[in-house]
């Protein structure tokens, strides 16, 4: 029993090395501004995620995305039109819901689904922005909106102009999945582990 908990054990650490190496980086639908207009743009963070060693989320995998000055949380009813609107510099994350994000003066639009791929940045102010955006929410949506504390952007590289694409997005998959051989003590009652997202 215990040989086969530390061969587990090593198994575990090389494989979060061997990881460590391969992960993904971070690409998220932006809201931001160019020309004068709010534009959608996908962008992709400088650094890949890396593992973490920290307790509580020990082997799960971190992207750091800067300091925030304040955070706020809101539910927002379904079928609800958030109008035209400006954005302070500032991380959402769509916990749940569906967003459907569109600007007057193009017919670029981001569908935003809550969850693992729901995180956007929004940065059209009204200072480098004509229009701005409105946002419609399909679905109950539960948000959270983290501010940025100097109102710059955050470091990135343009991946494409419009809303990331499930391509874009399709590295994270498989962030968060086990391998199931090395959980098999973690099985719910039923045997099951649940489902593993996927992107809309």
């Amino acid at each position: 029993m215990q040989l086969h908990h530390s061969l587990s054990l090593a198994l575990s650490i090389l494989r979060m090395a061997v990881r460590a190496t391969s992960l993904p980086y971070l690409n998220v639908t932006a809201v931001t501004h160019a020309g004068g207009e709010s534009v959608l743009q996908c962008w992709q963070l400088p650094s890949p995620f890396a593992v973490s060693a920290s307790p509580g989320v020990a082997n799960g995998s971190y992207a750091f995305l800067g300091a925030v000055a304040n955070a706020t949380l809101t539910v927002i009813p379904a079928r609800s039109e958030g109008g035209r609107h400006y954005a302070q510099p500032q991380w959402v994350h769509f916990v749940t819901g569906l967003a459907h994000i569109t600007l007057p003066t193009a017919s670029d639009a981001a569908w935003i689904r809550g969850g693992k791929y729901g995180l956007l940045w929004a940065g059209d102010t009204p200072d480098r922005s004509r229009g701005g955006h409105s946002t419609y929410y399909w679905e109950e949506s539960v948000t959270l909106a983290l501010m940025m504390p100097d109102g710059e952007e955050p470091a990135h590289r343009v991946v494409r102009q419009g809303a990331c694409l499930l391509e874009d997005l399709v590295g994270m998959a498989g962030l968060g999945v086990r391998d199931c051989v090395e959980c098999d003590d973690l099985k719910g009652p039923q045997g099951g582990y649940g489902q593993v997202n996927t992107p809309i």
